[in-house]
């Protein structure tokens, strides 16, 4: 055990080190550089893909050499989210972190603990002489938070190993062993400018306060969705006054993160300010009780401001209201005998205004490959009946649990073992890199650990920090049980 401690707190250092380097999804250079100078001053044999993805070998130790490699595989991208007010450029500054008691948590943003950490436990492998362990090959993907391009485009003889072991996972003491496969599309609504009428108040509003979170892990948190609630609000405001218009509106930063905040600019006739005023009010009254218990800080704000020089067209106002109101957000769909308790959600994730057109992103998830495709339809016919052209940007197969996997037995001797946990299996209502192995492979076994990180994808990311130190210990375990076998 005494080991094993110091071993842990190399992967805590490790992970001060990986958050010097900018890494937000799509933009990933800097921590494929990191990896592979890793490798270079260590003399380990490595190589890189088209999408920035590094794979890091490492031999087997003693007397494993005759035994098949394993696959360690974790993503390097984190969504990138900073707190109100906070200066924070994704591309350029570093993430801070500090400890809370027994957590570890983030100084005004987002962490990326959730695959952070599961790759600084890779690098602390790599890094140390004393861990008993077959042939390694550490693979290290791009763009999962975004699109997983970076595993979906893996040339399938990358990897030699069939025994894959993800750590990307935030429920310690569970394996997972399946998880959803997921769709995410985007959205482009076009519209029209024109010159800003007269005798129109201005107004600058806001949504803000929303605690967000991961919208797979957190979708059934009852959590406010901040373009839902604003759509709904514009919606109903533009039945009773009809002459509303907008000028811009943008919320969310990543597809699979429940947005917290929205800002629109619009306007009105002088003479619907008051019905408008008085909507506002109300509404804002009944979004805070409606949320009291599961986003408790939500709010809305309002200030008037000079006219702008031009305004989007009515049509185009109108299409996205309905849009926004018709898009469902949240759990559809439930089975109790799944360990997620959801078979289907969708989550608009981002909505940005930009010349002529609107973007959104829209990330539909089911439990089953099969259905996935169905449900993105109805979500794409949604779209287009709103006058919207629809591009799929990601189509991720769901991972089943294999039966019999040596890799799920194993794992759970380790966690009985090391720290007399009789470990749940887990099936996850996210998506993970796994069911892109499990395509690309049908042969592989794989399942999925990590330590317990509450909100992940959201500022208020935290880490229990004993889960980290016992997530090591049984993966070393792992590991030591694979070199006999």
């Amino acid at each position: 055990m005494s080991e094993m401690r110091v071993s842990v707190d190399k992967v805590f250092r490790l992970f001060k080190e990986l958050n010097r380097v900018p890494r937000p999804s799509r933009n990933e250079v800097k921590a494929t550089n990191f990896l592979v100078k890793f490798a270079k001053t260590r003399g380990m044999e490595y190589e890189t893909d088209s999408e920035g993805c590094v794979l890091i070998r490492k031999p087997a130790t003693k007397g494993c050499e005759s035994i098949e490699p394993i696959v360690l595989q974790s993503n390097i991208d984190m969504v990138c989210l900073a707190a109100k007010g906070k200066k924070f450029n994704p591309c350029e500054d570093r993430i801070e972190t500090y400890i809370d008691g027994e957590w570890l948590r983030s100084n005004g943003t987002s962490m990326g603990a959730d695959s952070g950490i599961g790759v600084c436990m890779m690098l602390a492998i790599l890094d140390s002489d004393d861990i008993s362990h077959p042939a390694l090959e550490c693979l290290f993907t791009t763009n999962k938070e975004e699109g997983m391009t970076g595993v979906a485009k893996l040339s399938p003889d990358f990897i030699k190993g069939r025994r894959i072991i993800n750590l990307d996972s935030e429920d310690f003491d569970k394996i997972t062993v399946a998880s959803a496969a997921a769709y995410l599309q985007k959205i482009v609504l076009p519209y029209t400018k024109e010159a800003a009428p007269h005798n129109y108040r201005f107004y600058d509003f806001r949504f803000f306060g929303g605690i967000s979170g991961h919208s797979g892990v957190d979708i059934v948190r009852g959590r406010s969705n901040a373009l839902k609630v604003v759509g709904e609000f514009l919606h109903a405001c533009n039945i009773r006054i009809g002459d509303i218009c907008l000028c811009s509106i943008s919320g969310g930063e990543a597809s699979n993160t429940i947005p917290a905040n929205v800002e629109a600019v619009f306007g009105m006739e002088m003479g619907s300010c008051a019905l408008f005023e008085k909507m506002f009010g109300e509404y804002r009254d009944a979004i805070k009780a409606r949320f009291s218990e599961t986003d408790p800080d939500v709010d809305m704000q309002l200030v008037e401001i000079s006219a702008p020089e031009y305004v989007i067209s009515k049509k185009g106002s109108d299409s996205l209201y309905n849009l926004l109101n018709t898009l469902p957000f949240g759990v559809t769909a439930k089975d109790k005998e799944l360990s997620s308790g959801v078979v289907s959600s969708n989550n608009i994730g981002v909505l940005r205004t930009e010349e002529e057109q609107f973007i959104l992103l829209d990330y539909a998830r089911t439990a089953h490959t099969d259905d996935v495709e169905k449900w993105a339809a109805q979500i794409a016919e949604i779209a287009k009946e709103a006058g919207a052209s629809v591009e799929v940007l990601m189509d991720a197969p769901a991972w089943s649990a294999k039966p019999d996997s040596e890799l799920v037995a194993l794992c759970s001797e380790a966690f009985k073992e090391e720290l007399n946990i009789e470990p749940e299996l887990l099936t996850m209502h996210f998506a993970l890199e796994c069911g892109y192995f499990v395509k690309k492979y049908e042969e592989c076994d794989i399942i999925s650990i990590g330590p317990r990180i509450l909100d992940i994808n959201s500022i208020n990311e935290a880490v229990d920090i004993k889960s980290v130190e016992d997530t090591w210990i049984v993966l070393l375990s792992l590991l030591n049980k694979l070199s006999k076998c």
